[in-house]
């Protein structure tokens, strides 16, 4: 049995004087409060996957992922949680879907027996103003088919955003673990680059006339 290593330990040097011991409490208080800020930021994202009625382990799994993006203050949401726009009637689900789409920061596609999921991401993933938000979840089992040969190639060489996975990588919560772990990534570059967030909302705001 591997033995545990050995936990590290920090001890912070001693002030020497009553200036340096204000100034380390200042540092640390300070340091906190940016730490705070950051985990305040609160991103839409959007889990394209299976029917969450149906019993797969891929749509317990959608739901999952969203509950605990939920739980670390972003704005998750299923597809089939957003009402249909109001005031534009004869808007197709594809532009509705396509709109959604540009107005999220980050989108998550599991599309293992999502045939939904599947075509939004054929459809948008190769649109540069969509792929570098788009995160896709695919069974190795997929990687014979067409959209692996296509657009699943792009996004995979051009963004590396396809995570292949085996049954067993459901189970152990790896999926996620991989969109917590990239929810988390980009919430952090947009603390370190916040007027990127602000300029995303003014430009969404443009765009909305």
């Amino acid at each position: 049995m591997p033995s545990t290593p050995p936990r590290t330990t920090y001890t912070l040097p001693r002030p020497h004087t009553d200036k340096a011991k204000r100034e380390m409490e200042r540092f640390l208080v300070r340091r906190s409060a940016h730490l705070e800020a950051l985990q305040s930021i609160a991103l839409t994202i959007l889990i394209w996957g299976p029917d969450p009625t149906s019993n797969s382990a891929v749509a317990t799994k959608r739901l999952q992922i969203q509950d605990e993006l939920l739980a670390e203050g972003h704005n998750a949401l299923l597809s089939e949680q957003i009402a249909p726009p109001e005031h534009h009637d004869g808007i197709t689900l594809g532009t509705d879907e396509l709109s959604q789409a540009r107005a999220a920061h980050l989108i998550f596609s599991l599309i293992e027996d999502a045939p939904g999921a599947l075509a939004e991401t054929v459809l948008y993933g190769g649109r540069p103003e969509i792929a570098h938000k788009l995160r896709v979840m695919a069974p190795v089992r997929y990687q014979a088919g067409f959209a692996a040969h296509s657009v699943l190639m792009n996004l995979a060489k051009g963004y590396n955003a396809i995570y292949w996975y085996q049954h067993e990588d459901i189970v152990a919560c790896n999926l996620l673990g991989q969109a917590m772990a990239c929810a988390q990534a980009r919430r952090e570059m947009y603390a370190a680059f916040p007027q990127d967030l602000e300029q995303d909302l003014e430009q969404d705001r443009e765009s909305c006339g």
